[in-house]
């Protein structure tokens, strides 16, 4: 198990090859249990360890360095947590625009995993798949490859936007809902793409009575 100060390393966004001396001794690098701190208790719950392979927790804050790590390690991309989530929807569940990778663009890294062998189609013992978490809260990933990544996630796998999570939802129920929701927040350049996409579900003409023509040029699109 990674020792708890190098794993914090890591986290913070420091080298990779800081691990490099501890396998070369034979130390298991593939997991590191931390402890999720519960927010009406000022202790911590033990209910509440997971154990995280090294990859996840490294991709939270230093996404270049866990990219490096997976291409190192190409067998280990489906990895899960001791929860049964992998690291796509790790990386899809997590407020991105948030802290110091609000700059990073997201797509090439979400290719990356994708062409490792990352398993698009997997769903969480809770019953949710990639797409699911990325649209529970879709501003949370507002950073300028939104709707890149989940182009990007449809062509690799088309099947993804009908896949139903436990409670009957499929994500292109959810896109178009919060399309007309948030229509007023979402940048221009994004339509073309994501209404595409929508199309490719017989929803565009939904969509546009959901967003009247004389309000906005988006729905023109």
């Amino acid at each position: 198990m990674v020792p708890a100060w190098v794993a914090g390393f890591c986290a913070a966004g420091a080298p990779l090859g800081l691990l490099e001396p501890l396998v070369r001794r034979g130390v298991d690098v593939s997991v590191v249990e931390t402890v999720e701190w519960n927010p009406q208790s000022k202790s911590s719950d033990p209910a509440l360890v997971n154990r995280f392979p090294l990859g996840h927790l490294v991709s939270a804050t230093n996404p270049q360095g866990a990219l490096a790590w997976f291409q190192a390690n190409p067998g280990r991309i489906n990895e899960v947590d001791s929860r049964g989530m992998g690291l796509l929807h790790r990386l899809a569940s997590t407020r991105w625009s948030d802290g110091a990778n609000q700059g990073f663009v997201w797509a090439p890294f979400v290719r990356a995993v994708m062409e490792a062998g990352g398993d698009l189609g997997a769903l969480t013992p809770q019953g949710f798949g990639v797409l699911h978490l990325l649209l529970e809260n879709p501003s949370a990933w507002w950073v300028e490859s939104f709707e890149d990544v989940i182009v990007l996630l449809h062509q690799a796998s088309p099947g993804l936007m009908e896949q139903p999570d436990k409670r009957g939802r499929r994500p292109w129920e959810m896109l178009a809902e919060w399309l007309r929701e948030k229509e007023q927040e979402i940048p221009l350049r994004s339509w073309p793409k994501l209404k595409a996409l929508l199309h490719c579900h017989r929803l565009n003409q939904t969509l546009e009575e959901g967003i009247p023509a004389g309000e906005t040029g988006r729905a023109r699109l």
